[in-house]
Parts: structure tokens; C-alpha cells; sequence
């Protein structure tokens, strides 16, 4: 079994090998700000920043903002404790199974 691993068609690997190299300028620096209160801060321009290697300035070559990707999990008691609830929320909602969520008002 090893052998079949180390050999295709009867080659050694080495036929199949390639040398990969790359030089790159460019280094990304994901950057989140946030305020005291740990509030997302958005809209900052790109003057906003430095940038320094070694207390040398380097320049900010390029500048994006972007959406974090977020999980969300939602976890729904259903138990028989929440039954009263339940039903009152869907007797409120008309019967129907789908329960509108109120909207979140800004703190």
C-alpha cells in the first residue's frame, strides 16, 4: 500500500514535483475600532490611520471597509413551561405559527 503511494504508473513522485515561489509588498492589516463602550465605530476614512514598521511610516497602499461575517444561533424554549406563552403568542399573531419579532430600538 505504501509503495502505490510513492509511485504512480510505475514514476516517482519526484516527476510530479513543482518549486512555487512569491515575493509579496503588500500585507494586510484587518483593523475593528470600536468606542469606549465597545460600539462599532464605520464610516472612518483612510486618514485615519497609520501605519509604521519598526517606528518607520509606511504608506497605506490600499483601504476597504468591509462586512465582518457574523453566526447567529437561535435557541427557542418550547418546553412545557413556556406553553401559556406560546399560546398566547400565537393567539396573538392571528393563529398563524410565524411570530413577528418586535424591533430592536436604539439604546
Amino acid at each position: 500500500m505504501i509503495f502505490a503511494l510513492l509511485t504512480v504508473a510505475g514514476q516517482s513522485l519526484d516527476a510530479f514535483r513543482s518549486e512555487y515561489s512569491a515575493n509579496s509588498n503588500l500585507v494586510l492589516v484587518p483593523v475593528t475600532v470600536t468606542d469606549r463602550n465597545g460600539a462599532f465605530i464605520n464610516g472612518l476614512k483612510e486618514d485615519a490611520f497609520t501605519v509604521s514598521e519598526d517606528g518607520v511610516g509606511q504608506p497605506i497602499r490600499s483601504f476597504s471597509e468591509d462586512d465582518a461575517p457574523v453566526s447567529v444561533g437561535i435557541v427557542l424554549d418550547t418546553s412545557g413551561s413556556m406553553m401559556a406563552l406560546c399560546r398566547w403568542r400565537a393567539n396573538l399573531c392571528g393563529g398563524s405559527r410565524s411570530v413577528p419579532i418586535p424591533a430592536m430600538k436604539p439604546s
